[in-house]
């Protein structure tokens, strides 16, 4: 994203940690989809206030406000089995469980390496469906 590109809504921040607080460390791509509590999903970009969103911990979460600004770290691509891809900045929080026995902690994007497994969010409700 440019300095001059026009201003549209842009991440959201529906949890708190050491890595995300209450200003937004890093950012997404406006294509970056995200889990819906509706079990859709939308592009960042189209979400909006009041709009309830899965987060980490598989709850849904009330959007309460939306933000876009200019960030000047570099993107980084992560890639999971299966292809598909995230674009984020470089100190944007990932949960990550490094090992399979460890517990999934908060790691800037750019301390992502390959092996790493991501956890990606999804409602309870969903999941006992498909068990």
């Amino acid at each position: 994203m440019s300095v001059e590109a026009p201003v549209k809504k842009f991440a959201i921040k529906d949890y708190k940690s050491d890595l995300h607080n209450d200003w937004c460390p890093g950012c997404l791509t406006p294509d970056t989809r995200i889990a819906m509590a509706d079990g859709g999903w939308k592009a960042i970009a189209d979400v909006a206030v009041d709009d309830r969103v899965i987060g980490h911990d598989g709850k849904a979460h009330r959007v309460t406000e939306v933000m876009s600004h200019w960030h000047p770290s570099p993107l980084h691509r992560l890639t999971v089995i299966g292809g598909r891809a995230v674009d984020l900045t470089d100190d944007h929080p990932v949960l990550v469980v490094r090992h399979a026995d460890s517990v999934a902690e908060w790691t800037p994007a750019r301390e992502v390496h390959a092996g790493d497994l991501i956890v990606r969010p999804m409602a309870a409700s969903r999941i006992e469906r498909e068990l």
